[in-house]
């Protein structure tokens, strides 16, 4: 066992650098004494040295490198999470739903982040947010909750989710990208978890979420330099005014990209469906290596 400094420098880092990379990446996670002082293991050490080994041969950055640990590690568990952290996971979720229903806003936001601290910001809100929200829906259907509980749940994940998104730095110099819903379209969480995997991938993100109106729009997005418009449909009666959306930004601004994802994506017609993306990790990863926008992202 050892401490947060000499794991450091055996594997060839300042500590600031390994809680950076424990906090951006959630791959290697130390134990906790009680006092909640940091303990890395032997496997951690071995995990963060073969991080440091990726990189150098295959010359690819942090990031790069802990996808391909996260891997191999998900491979040995069976294309699951080790089950320490999807129990951490399942745990958390339960004890945010039970804080929540009784609308104890301080005890959820005390679970929540407690996880967070050791845990990247971006898989907690796929392994825990999004499954929570699953839940709500599910108890929802079974008539379990009420309007005002259902809307307090929602609303919660989403400020949290955007206060996450708000503390990025912006660069004048990383590609703009728009994040928005047709009219009437009222579900953005999914489009701002999308919003928070681009803003980390250094694509700057103007997040303006539902209902979003056509009018005015253009100058928006010359004087912010937009090249791409993200689009979130979870309705399928808002798929024409999203396509309708589309065919007028594409004649005003024919230099536009544009991506849709939500429950109704799949609904748009044939001509928009090279647009579309799902909701699962890898295919927002894939769409982003295949997108323009991979070269002028900072990796870090």
């Amino acid at each position: 066992m050892y401490g947060i400094k000499k794991a450091a420098e055996l594997v060839g880092i300042t500590p600031i650098t390994l809680r950076a990379w424990e906090h951006r990446y959630g791959v290697v996670i130390p134990e906790r004494t009680k006092g909640g002082t940091r303990i890395y293991t032997e496997e951690n050490i071995n995990d963060l040295l073969l991080v440091n080994q990726y990189k150098k041969q295959h010359e690819i950055s942090v990031q790069q490198a802990m996808a391909m640990l996260k891997s191999l590690k998900m491979k040995k568990n069976n294309g699951r999470l080790s089950p320490s952290n999807q129990s951490h996971f399942t745990q958390t979720i339960d004890n945010v739903f039970e804080a929540l229903l009784n609308y104890q806003t301080a005890e959820a936001a005390h679970f929540l982040n407690t996880i967070l601290d050791t845990t990247d910001a971006e898989e907690v809100f796929h392994q825990v947010c999004i499954p929570l929200l699953r839940k709500v829906g599910d108890e929802w259907e079974k008539g379990n909750l009420i309007v005002t509980q259902e809307h307090f749940i929602s609303q919660f994940i989403k400020q949290k989710i955007m206060l996450s998104l708000q503390s990025f730095e912006h660069a004048k110099t990383h590609p703009k990208a728009l994040a928005i819903c047709p009219p009437q379209e009222l579900h953005d969480i999914g489009l701002l978890l999308f919003s928070f995997f681009l803003q980390k991938r250094g694509i700057d993100v103007l997040f303006i979420g539902e209902n979003t109106p056509v009018e005015n729009l253009i100058p928006l997005i010359e004087a912010n330099h937009i090249d791409l418009i993200c689009f979130s449909v979870t309705m399928e009666e808002h798929v024409c005014g999203l396509e309708a959306f589309i065919d007028l930004l594409s004649t005003q601004k024919p230099e536009l990209n544009f991506v849709i994802g939500g429950y109704a994506a799949e609904k748009v017609c044939n001509e928009f469906k090279k647009y579309v993306i799902s909701g699962d990790m890898d295919d927002w990863n894939t769409w982003l290596e295949q997108s323009n926008h991979k070269k002028s992202s900072s990796y870090i």
